[in-house]
């Protein structure tokens, strides 16, 4: 049984992730990084002083801490599509978006480093067939992964403009999505950034919808608040009730 046959009830919040994503790009662009468009956006965060020493003592064990971060998200991820008892054919955008959110952390910039090629190696180590298993006419492997790049651009993009706005006072952030895509565009542009303000114009007020629900976890995360994503709500439940049914007819999970 698919996600979409069991979770009907969850349907528009995939359509949502669908219709967002596929406003990005031309169907013939390819990313080649989820970072790539933010690379001229400053954003000011008061850091503590470093010296050139304690810089490269840190260096070394704050790489491996990342990386230890990645694999275990991209574990997270294809264990969640395992416990939702899909195969190497139902590894799609689809899914993998309730696995994102499944597997999302409460880290400042989450979406603005996640480690695609960590992902795809543990997606090809645990569905070895995915590719050739792709079921879609006209659709290919390499598809699959271009909106799955596209989608975590938009996250990323979105905790980008989070972070900007985190750097106004609280009683100055905005609240609305429209007023939140209004300052986003006018701050992009008072920066001269003009790939992410056009960006930022191709999704309309869906820009300031983003970016409100990261700016909402950033700020739970400056405040040591816990916070479920929607998102992640609704694939936790996919995954209990997969999880619950196959318990309920003996089956281990």
């Amino acid at each position: 049984m698919t996600c979409w046959e069991d979770m009907k009830s969850v349907t528009s919040f995939e359509r949502s992730a669908r219709d967002r994503s596929a406003r990005l790009f031309s169907s013939n662009r390819r990313l080649v990084s989820v970072t790539q468009v933010f690379d001229n956006m400053v954003i000011e965060v008061a850091l503590p002083a470093l010296t050139t020493n304690n810089t490269m003592s840190i260096k070394e064990p704050n790489q491996q801490a990342a990386t230890k971060t990645h694999n275990e998200v991209a574990k997270t991820i294809v264990d969640f599509m395992s416990d939702c008892g899909l195969g190497d054919a139902d590894v799609n955008a689809g899914h993998l978006f309730f696995a994102f959110e499944f597997a999302y952390r409460p880290l400042p910039r989450f979406w603005r480093d996640f480690d695609m090629p960590a992902l795809v190696e543990a997606i090809s180590e645990r569905f070895p067939n995915w590719r050739s298993a792709v079921q879609e006419p006209d659709w290919s492997a390499d598809d699959v992964l271009r909106e799955v790049e596209e989608f975590l651009h938009s996250n990323a993009f979105d905790e980008a403009n989070a972070q900007m706005m985190m750097g106004l006072p609280t009683h100055a952030r905005p609240t609305e999505w429209q007023e939140a895509a209004d300052w986003i565009c006018g701050e992009l542009r008072k920066r001269k950034l003009g790939a992410e303000l056009r960006f930022a114009d191709r999704l309309g007020k869906r820009c300031g919808e983003g970016a409100l629900q990261e700016l909402r976890c950033l700020e739970c995360i400056a405040n040591g608040v816990a916070f479920e994503r929607i998102g992640t709500s609704v694939a936790r439940t996919w995954r209990n009730r997969v999880l619950a049914e196959r318990q309920k007819g003996g089956c281990k999970a």
